[in-house]
């Protein structure tokens, strides 16, 4: 009996982590827009993180900056929470949205910036 129990257990497991963690949401983001605003973001986030003085409201200019972003791409930060993690659950199409995310980023790098990214990741260090 302990026997059936416990592949009842297993199988339910099994059944229950091959399920979608999200449901596509009815207003999803296009890979292509999802693309733009971390770009987006992540420019925004690397400049606020490059200003030297530590502001006691940075949290909150991040915070204004990126509804900003959200309101330049005509979005919402539900819309855009529900997309991201209808993605992230999508491994495939989440990791293609990395990629294009990371192609973007190095095309905004100028020559100098870029030959010191390669020569980083020739390294096998991270970039900073």
């Amino acid at each position: 009996m302990k026997k059936i129990a416990y592949i009842f257990i297993i199988l339910i497991s099994i059944v229950s982590c091959s399920k979608p963690y999200a449901q596509k949401p009815d207003d999803l983001l296009s890979k292509s827009e999802m693309r733009d605003i971390l770009v987006d973001i992540y420019t925004s986030q690397q400049m606020m993180n490059s200003i030297q003085s530590q502001s006691p409201n940075q949290v909150l200019d991040v915070a204004k900056n990126t509804m900003y972003i959200f309101d330049q791409h005509e979005t919402t930060h539900k819309i855009f929470e529900d997309s991201y993690k209808y993605y992230y659950t999508q491994t495939g199409a989440y990791q293609k949205i990395l990629d294009d995310v990371i192609d973007e980023l190095k095309n905004r790098l100028s020559e100098e910036e870029l030959k010191k990214y390669e020569e980083i990741q020739a390294q096998g260090q991270q970039p900073q």
